[in-house]
């Protein structure tokens, strides 16, 4: 979808999910299928290279364009500034840097929205900017790549072509990240979580099919008491106990970590 342009995706999650590798990810992805600018609002592109030293390797400079609101007006602009103290400005600068592509279609990853609405003193819940960037897009036959520091719905997941939520967990001390596709308009979803990891400031998702819910296949039947023994309705288990529990008995269970949990 990405490759014809005209696509738009939110990526959403809370603060140390994974949103801003996904989007670098994506840069990279897309390098060789058009022009992709990544905008930041919240760091600059020398602090982005510190952070993901890989980034230097596929996307120039002149892919991420420095999106932050000065206080102060630099005595120096760079190619790679993206100045604007309105909405309009800001608009106008990004809808100049799509006329100017020489390869289509172009892509725009705008990290963080949130951010950047916060810099022009926008209400959260107003939908203005987002609206014309959409608009923006569909003139211009470009994709546009919206990043929210928020997991929770919002009016604009009805707006975009696709919608990406990334969650963090923390189960037994680890820490368990998962990709939830929410929304791709015109596609089935078969399967919508995947795990992911972020080792080695990389986002890759784990291949097969995720059970992160505790899913039960079967209804045991009523227990019959038999004896001095008592089932425990899992005919394997009763084998190996020789019919069951005894009756009175204390018995203790240890189930290792690595046990998948169709079979706890």
């Amino acid at each position: 979808m990405l490759d014809h342009g005209s696509f738009s995706l939110h990526i959403k999650g809370e603060a140390g999910t994974g949103k801003t590798t996904l989007a670098l990810e994506l840069v990279n992805l897309l390098s060789h299928k058009g022009e992709t600018y990544y905008l930041s609002t919240r760091v600059s592109p020398s602090r982005l290279y510190e952070q993901f030293p890989w980034v230097k390797e596929t996307m120039p400079p002149a892919k991420i364009l420095d999106a932050k609101r000065e206080t102060t007006r630099p005595q120096k602009l760079t190619p790679y500034s993206f100045e604007y103290t309105e909405q309009p400005d800001f608009l106008q600068a990004l809808y100049s840097k799509i006329k100017e592509a020489k390869v289509f279609p172009v892509t725009i990853i705008l990290d963080s929205l949130t951010a950047l609405k916060a810099n022009l003193n926008l209400a959260e819940d107003r939908l203005n900017v987002e609206t014309v960037l959409l608009e923006i897009c569909e003139k211009t036959n470009s994709n546009l790549i919206l990043v929210a520091e928020t997991g929770e719905p919002s009016r604009l997941d009805y707006l975009v072509g696709g919608v990406i939520r990334l969650e963090r967990k923390i189960i037994d001390q680890r820490i368990l990240r998962e990709l939830i596709i929410e929304k791709i308009r015109g596609v089935k979803i078969n399967n919508p979580c995947y795990l992911f990891t972020l080792s080695g400031g990389r986002f890759t998702c784990l291949e097969g099919k995720t059970e992160t819910n505790m899913v039960f296949t079967q209804i045991p039947q009523p227990v019959t008491l038999t004896g001095n023994k008592i089932p425990t309705s899992i005919e394997l288990m009763d084998r190996l106990l020789g019919g069951g529990f005894e009756k009175g008995s204390l018995n203790i269970l240890e189930i290792n970590r690595n046990v998948g949990i169709k079979y706890l």
